[in-house]
């Protein structure tokens, strides 16, 4: 067995972001937030929690709304149905980022923060969501000696 450690990794990561609309809340994201609610799911995916919803595009950001392959993207949402949305509407077409299916509830912690989906490589996010326990990732303003004093 290994022992608990700390490792430090450092990601430089340079996007070529298409050009795109400025964002604005479509009414088909309002309601599939709206949905979302109505079936209980607005909470965070990955903790659970209620307080400071945002809601994520998980597999194509609104960025890349002119270069998403919508057949693609479906099939995606299939592969990961979090919500089961997918299969309810496995012969609907996808047509916009802000479809139901390419959305995902996550506390702002889970989302942007610093165990955030924008900012923790896939892995180590989504093993968040399967976690014992809490996983010791540093909260804001915390050291890492913080951290593992928390967690203990």
């Amino acid at each position: 067995m290994v022992k608990e450690h700390v490792e430090n990794h450092e990601y430089h990561c340079t996007i070529v972001v298409p050009e795109h609309d400025k964002r604005t809340e479509s009414p088909t994201f309002r309601a599939a937030k709206k949905q979302l609610k109505k079936d209980r799911y607005y909470q965070c995916w990955i903790c659970g929690g209620t307080g400071k919803l945002e809601v994520h595009h998980y597999f194509a950001e609104h960025s890349q709304a002119n270069t998403v392959n919508f057949d693609e993207l479906k099939t995606l949402c299939e592969s990961f149905d979090i919500y089961g949305y997918s299969s309810k509407m496995k012969d609907t077409e996808i047509t916009s980022i802000d479809n139901i299916r390419n959305l995902m509830v996550l506390c702002k912690f889970h989302h942007t923060g610093k165990a955030g989906i924008h900012c923790l490589p896939f892995p180590f996010w989504i093993s968040q969501r399967s976690s014992k326990g809490e996983i010791p990732i540093p909260q804001e303003n915390e050291t890492i000696e913080d951290t593992l004093e928390r967690v203990d």
